[in-house]
């Protein structure tokens, strides 16, 4: 069994809120008078930054995505490694969104973290990546990345 020296402290924090937890229903049942856990301070977490893929992952991903030739899975993971956006970001997307040319792109993030409003630049990847993807999307649809449905692709589908 582990000592509390060697548990994180998320699985502190989890035992001692089962434990309060406990002594206010026993509290509330009139078992005791006072919760002795009602005093008990949270440890301290340190959230970990989420972890990069490495070169070897990034290329079996980019295989196994081409691979499958589906325009739209292609676009949006070359945009995703490309740009750096949140899976939230690019489901928010519109066609109005992207301004491209053969030699440049730009790409509009209206609905950012804290709903901040910034321009994106577009590599020759991602801008190939839309090129195909849009010649085959239909021109009628407002989001950009379009479910099966027809209707604006959500974040969990991403």
């Amino acid at each position: 069994m582990l000592n509390a020296t060697q548990r994180k402290p998320a699985g502190v924090n989890r035992a001692t809120s089962s434990i309060a937890a406990f002594c206010d229903w026993a509290q509330e049942s009139g078992l005791i008078h006072e919760s002795p856990a009602s005093h008990i301070p949270q440890a301290a977490q340190v959230k970990t930054p989420p972890k990069a893929l490495t070169d070897k992952e990034l290329n079996r991903l980019f295989r196994t995505v081409h691979q499958s030739g589906h325009k739209r899975d292609i676009a949006i993971v070359e945009l995703v490694v490309g740009t750096g956006l949140r899976i939230g970001e690019v489901a928010a997307l519109t066609v109005a969104d992207i301004e491209m040319s053969d030699r440049k792109g730009l790409l509009t993030v209206r609905h950012g973290k804290g709903g901040k409003y910034r321009q994106v630049p577009l590599n020759k990847d991602v801008r190939e990546a839309f090129h195909d993807y849009l010649r085959e999307r239909p021109d009628d649809a407002q989001a950009l990345f379009l479910s099966q449905k027809g209707g604006g692709l959500a974040s969990n589908a991403i």
